[in-house]
């Protein structure tokens, strides 16, 4: 006989047949199709974090205007910097490394005199002939290798 209370009981959990055994691996070429497109990604985050939108701002009399920079460099507490003896921090942005350097006010309503931090990249660029192959038959003309762009699956 079964009771009412005997039915209410939790049934225990079986493992999910959707999910692969430990002994299942991808392909070889599932995986390159993989990290193919996991570089890409990559890549399109860093082309938009470098085209963020910025916006300019009339700096305040008297004081110097903040320095320009190139798009991987922040210049955070760079306005309303006054002269003689006002600096401020230039910083790579994230996804970027390198030193931050100092930028000096000296004479006011003029540009912030100083030198740019030098920042790299943080996101690999594939060095593999090989590998880059199998990206361009997925995305065409979009990957760089070793610092030069593919054309037509050639570097």
């Amino acid at each position: 006989r079964h009771s009412a209370k005997a039915s209410l009981r939790p049934r225990p959990l079986t493992p999910a047949r959707c999910l692969p055994s430990p002994t299942t691996r991808p392909s070889a070429a599932t995986a390159m199709a993989l990290l193919a497109k996991v570089l890409v990604a990559l890549s399109l985050v860093a082309a938009a974090a470098d085209q963020m939108i910025t916006s300019t701002t009339t700096p305040m009399p008297g004081s110097c205007s903040p320095p320009e920079v190139e798009s991987d460099a922040e210049t955070d507490g760079c306005t309303g910097v006054f002269p003689p003896s006002g600096t401020c921090m230039v910083q790579c942005k994230v996804g970027y490394t390198g030193a931050p350097t100092t930028y000096y006010c000296y004479v006011g309503d003029d540009a912030m005199e100083g030198v740019a931090p030098t920042c790299t990249s943080m996101v690999p660029q594939p060095k593999c002939k090989k590998f880059n192959a199998t990206i361009m038959k997925l995305v065409p003309s979009a990957v760089q290798c070793a610092g030069s762009t593919m054309s037509e699956g050639k570097l």
